[in-house]
């Protein structure tokens, strides 16, 4: 009887999962009661397929967005491969977040935008700028401080300050409501992910201090042993693409973008502790640690033809212990810090380990202007040698530096500066006509036409690539306009990039013909006979996409704008292989298809499930269409990029608002100004419109301020921003800075003086009322920045304060403002479980007296202090307590730049990694304080 029913569950088992490998299926159309074993019986859930799996299974997923948290424990076996693959890479997406619902601005204040939500998010999301918005507790700390967010939860509000101070619609804002990792698989063994993306997945607090259970990254292999991350895309999320622990692993062209966390070290693709592992072929961009090896190394390590850029500190780094003995990095590109020790034929703008003994076989990067000379297109991340780069030859033995050795397969053409007899292998000797450069191009050619206007040269034939494409691309920014009608017959591997063509394309029996970046205006796009064609991030101008005769047409990421509608027109149906993430500018007549049109509702049954209808702005400049209203189409397109044009290198152009003048008094005038992020601002102000006085300001801050002192009653003076630079430290990051051509703000002083002034503040006050005694008295200390004066006095009721107080106005000599308790009661300052970092900014205001308080529990990672002074004079602390056990790493009582006549008198100081640290206040007195670590930090 017992070997019966070992045979029933035998054959059991055998039909449920027959012994040859299973593929099973997930699709958007699926249910999770079916079996997944054919795409009509798809599973519904990602969760479900996984599963499902046993060694040696493969999971196809479908195209669309899931929002789930997939894990799976002990997948695979050391056997044979286990799969789970996009069925198309990259368009099979893991989502953590949400839309926001329309921001409208909040009143009273000049940057914060409030939407209702229903729930706690753990982190909110600008995706068209790549910005994880920092968390703060109080709605007045986003006024100060771009590119963050607080919620309400008792009014279900979320509010935001946008990160370059510009309207919240100019931006497009998710929130993520999901603290796990979008796929979290432990132990596995062979497993191959391939072609998967993922993003917005976060989580706000640690829980136990390990990585698979405190970071929510994108995807992440938990003690992997030989297995791939293969194609995958992440971004912005707390982790990107990540391993922890294993051995013989590997990523390979895999992208990450925008992921980062505040309270460990992550990046868009991480191994920790490698062994015997790989990562190649990668590019990354935007985050703290972009691409790295973190912790001890217990094997050989290698980075291979990586590119990383756009990191906050570091591009990509080996760090931990034996990093010198078994990290290694090949032929990458890093353009800011790449700080590892064993480093060959890469380019740098940095190397933070072996800053003064790098090999000659690297190039450390020059500036932009030499860069551009050297390299094929740096603008656009092609650092492939020039024919006359001076880099050629250079290495020892006579090789070439850097992570590319010259081949002659790199050609440019100037409309403006060529010569058709040069012999076109750099941008000093180019070709001058489109016709001469078609003449010698062959199969892994790159042709590079320089901005300017080219004429079509009648119908071509390229010939067939053979596995090398022919590429032809714009070089830089400049539009490269290509006139009249652009023929391409029987090709093959053509890939078309940032060019604009005026007169319309038509391709007739190609095959895998690319266009990306591209603008089509007049006759638009037009393919016969053509076999995988590829469209992606594309406008049509006043043009329409012709299909006849075509298959596997891939579309997205595009801006469709006919002068009249449809967008696209097909002579048959099934033409389409994959179409979503586009932009049609009608709802109602997307596309024809055998002379039937086609609503986007009607699409969405098949394709277009992520398509929207928006109306662009086309202008036509130097030839080339520009679309005006570029920032509605930002962070929209597939896995977060821009529908229409996209550039996944962008420099980042410092955005300035103001100067404002906040308040004025008979003898002060206290100015404020925004950046979008920390910046050098040179300052000037004077009685005449030239503003005939300077000065420059350092704040490490977005937001600075600076308080006119000593003026005259009933005067007239100007006050304007001459410069806006980034510091030295981030001057390798890409970022350009800014000389504003508006005119100086005036403003006129009071005649005179006024009364000095009592103002009141208490926990169970409101800021709706006149501050003027306590039973009327403010509910925040933030609020009296609105009224007090030189000489006025703000006393504080007893209780506890949760907020950061940002100090908008100054004193003046023997005219201090004063801020301190009501006689015999204790004001606690918390920072609500370390969330905030500072109790009081002073940021160029002076002549200030703080005494009697008591501060508890603020603090996070950096450089910072309960009273955070930069740029400010004549700053008197006396008589508070902090009681800082706990506080994060650098975090103290005091953080000190740039300041004159700074008192600390009569504390007590326990905690705190610092007790102090000051910088550049050579007359600081300090004195009859207890500190409980006897620690002041001078630099």
């Amino acid at each position: 009887m017992k070997i019966k029913i070992l045979l029933v569950l035998a054959a059991l088992a055998i039909a449920f999962h027959p012994l040859a490998a299973a593929e099973y299926f997930v699709g958007k159309q699926g249910k999770d009661a079916n079996n997944g074993l054919s795409r009509e019986n798809a599973f519904a859930t990602i969760q479900k397929g996984i599963n499902a799996l046993q060694p040696g299974d493969m999971l196809t997923i479908g195209p669309g967005e899931y929002f789930e948290c997939v894990r799976r424990d002990n997948l695979g076996s050391a056997e044979k491969d286990t799969i789970i693959r996009a069925e198309i890479p990259g368009t099979a997406l893991l989502r953590g977040d949400l839309p926001l619902p329309e921001l409208r601005k909040v009143e009273g204040y000049r940057f914060v935008y409030a939407a209702p939500f229903d729930r706690e998010p753990q982190i909110v999301l600008e995706i068209d700028t790549l910005t994880l918005m920092e968390k703060k507790t109080t709605l007045s700390a986003l006024e100060f401080e771009p590119g963050m967010f607080c919620y309400d939860g008792t009014k279900k509000t979320l509010y935001i300050s946008t990160s370059d101070m510009q309207p919240a619609g100019h931006h497009y804002f998710t929130a993520c409501v999901s603290s796990n990792s979008g796929l979290l698989v432990k132990n596995p063994r062979r497993l191959v992910v391939d072609g998967l993306a993922a993003g917005g997945f976060y989580r706000a607090n640690p829980k136990n201090h390990v990585v698979a259970d405190d970071i929510a990254f994108g995807m992440l292999l938990d003690a992997p042993t030989n297995c791939v991350f293969r194609r995958c895309v992440a971004f912005l999320c707390g982790g990107g693409i990540g391993m922890v622990g294993g051995i013989s692993n590997i990523f390979e062209d895999c992208v990450g973008y925008g992921s980062d966390w505040p309270y460990a070290t992550t990046g868009n693709i991480i191994k920790y502790g490698g062994n015997h592992d790989v990562i190649r072929n990668c590019r990354a961009w935007k985050g703290n640690e972009v691409i790295t090896y973190y912790g001890t190394l217990h094997g050989p390590s290698l980075f291979k033809n990586i590119i990383a850029w756009n990191g906050g500190t570091i591009d990509f780094r080996v760090k931990g212990g034996n990093g010198d003995i078994y990290g290694r990095t090949e032929n990458c590109v890093a353009l800011g810090n790449g700080m590892v020790h064993n480093i060959k034929n890469s380019i740098v703008g940095d190397n933070g380990y072996i800053r003064n003994n790098m090999s000659p076989d690297n190039i450390v990067l020059p500036g932009i202007s030499d860069r551009d000379r050297e390299f094929a297109d740096p603008e656009n991340l092609d650092f492939r040698l020039q024919g006359d780069s001076k880099f050629r030859g250079s290495a020892p033995g006579g090789a070439d530096r850097g992570a590319y050795p010259y081949q002659t397969n790199i050609f440019f053409v100037s409309a403006t500066d060529g010569k058709d007899e040069n012999d076109g292998l750099s941008i000093r000797k180019p070709w001058k006509t489109f016709n001469r450069a078609m003449k010698d191009i062959r199969p892994g050619d790159t042709l590079y036409l320089l901005g300017g206007t080219y004429q079509a040269v009648g119908e071509l034939s390229l010939g067939k690539a053979a596995g090398d494409k022919i590429s032809i691309r714009g070089r830089g920014r400049a539009p490269a306009v290509i006139q009249g009608y652009f023929s391409l017959k029987g090709d093959t591997g053509i890939e078309f990039e940032r060019l604009n063509f005026a007169g319309g394309v038509s391709l007739q029996g190609a095959r895998d013909a690319f266009f990306n970046n591209c603008t089509f205006s007049g006759a638009g796009l037009k393919a016969a006979g053509v076999k995988g064609l590829k469209i992606t991030h594309c406008v049509f101008a006043g043009a329409q996409l012709e299909l006849k005769d075509t298959a596997g047409v891939f579309l997205s990421g595009n801006v469709y704008s006919p002068s009249s509608s449809p967008a696209v027109v097909m002579d048959r149906p099934g033409v389409i292989k994959y179409s979503d993430y586009n932009s049609y500018r009608i709802a109602t007549n997307c596309w024809q298809v055998e002379g039937r049109a086609f609503s986007l509702e009607e699409l969405r049954k098949r394709h277009d499930h992520y398509s929207l209808v928006l109306k662009p702005e086309i202008k036509a400049e130097n030839g080339a269409p520009i679309l005006l209203n570029a920032r509605l189409f930002g962070g929209r397109g597939p896995n977060g990029t821009a529908l229409g044009i996209y550039h996944e290198f962008v420099r980042d152009v410092i955005m300035l608002a103001g100067p404002y003048l906040y308040s004025v008094s008979d003898t002060t005038a206290n100015m404020e100004w925004w950046t979008s992020r920390p910046s050098v601002v040179e300052a000037a102000w004077g009685d005449t419109p030239e503003c005939e006085n300077k000065k420059t300001f350092q704040t490490g801050r977005c937001y600075g301020g600076w308080s006119l002192t000593g003026l005259k009653p009933g005067k007239k003076y100007y006050f304007s921003i001459r410069s806006v630079e980034p510091p030295d430290n981030l001057k390798n990051l890409n970022i350009i800075g800014l000389k504003p051509e508006t005119p100086p703000v005036s403003f006129e002083t009071a005649a005179l003086p006024a009364k000095p002034a009592v103002y009141y503040v208490a926990p169970d006050g409101n800021d709706l009322d006149s501050g003027a005694s306590r039973t009327q008295a403010w509910q925040t200390v933030s609020r009296t920045s609105r009224v007090v004066r030189p000489g006025d006095t703000v006393l504080l009721a007893g209780g506890v304060y949760k907020e950061m107080v940002t100090i908008r106005v100054s004193g003046e000599t023997n005219k201090p403002i004063t801020f301190k308790p009501l006689p015999g009661e204790k004001d606690i300052f918390d920072g609500v479980s370390r969330a905030l970092r500072e109790a009081f900014v002073v940021l160029g205001r002076n002549h200030l007296n703080f005494d009697g308080f008591y501060f508890r529990d603020f603090g996070m990672f950096g450089w910072s202090g309960v009273f955070y002074l930069s740029g400010s004079d004549y700053v008197n602390i006396s008589r508070c307590f902090m009681d800082g056990r706990g506080m994060g790493y650098a975090n103290g009582f005091l953080y000190s730049s740039g300041c004159s006549g700074v008192s600390v008198r009569n504390c007590v100081i326990m905690g705190g990694f610092y007790g102090m640290c000051i910088s550049g206040c050579p007359d600081m007195r300090v004195e009859n304080n207890v500190f409980a670590r006897h620690l002041i930090r001078r630099f």
